[in-house]
């Protein structure tokens, strides 16, 4: 079921009702457009010890100021941006990967509540990231504001409920540690 990036972001649009954006080297999915556009960047990846058909979204959550998108120029029909507010994977956020397998059916609205539930946790507009996160942020470097966006929604995570609630093993399901010695 390997599909390209394109592919991917035009199909998650789809089931997700979303409109899709053509970056210049991705595509993504806008879930807040504004001051600050949200965009989800996915990518289809393996599922570690499966087959090559059995595939997971993954991907990165971009936030950028809209005044800092560029139009598309010439015949292209790409935008593009030279500075973004943050960009983080959502592989920080493990409660998504129950969520988030590709299949021939449209994808769990669980994984596309997820993220909307990330991007809603962050602020839409210039005055509330200066507020929220101090009036230097914008001049730290991306992997400061990476690791202080990540530390932000982690300490939130409780409060957003599903997908990010801890579940217990579905009914039957053990789990068994062998190759430990006692000895």
């Amino acid at each position: 079921m390997s599909q390209s990036q394109s592919q991917l972001a035009a199909r998650l649009a789809a089931d997700f009702g979303l409109p899709a954006i053509k970056l210049r080297n991705t595509d993504g999915l806008i879930f807040e457009q504004g001051e600050v556009v949200k965009i989800f960047i996915p990518r289809s990846k393996r599922i570690l010890g499966c087959g090559p058909e059995d595939r997971r979204v993954i991907g990165d959550l971009v936030c950028v100021f809209a005044d800092e998108i560029k139009a598309p120029t010439g015949r292209s029909k790409k935008f593009d941006y030279d500075r973004h507010i943050c960009w983080f994977p959502d592989a920080n956020f493990s409660g998504l990967t129950l969520h988030s397998a590709l299949s021939s059916d449209p994808m769990d609205k669980r994984f596309q509540l997820g993220l909307a539930k990330l991007f809603g946790a962050l602020p839409s507009d210039k005055s509330g990231w200066l507020r929220e996160f101090g009036p230097d942020f914008l001049s730290k470097s991306g992997l400061d504001r990476l690791s202080i966006v990540v530390r932000y929604l982690r300490a939130k995570i409780d409060g957003l409920g599903e997908p990010f609630i801890e579940r217990p093993l579905p009914a039957g399901m053990t789990i068994k540690i062998t190759g430990v010695s006692a000895d």
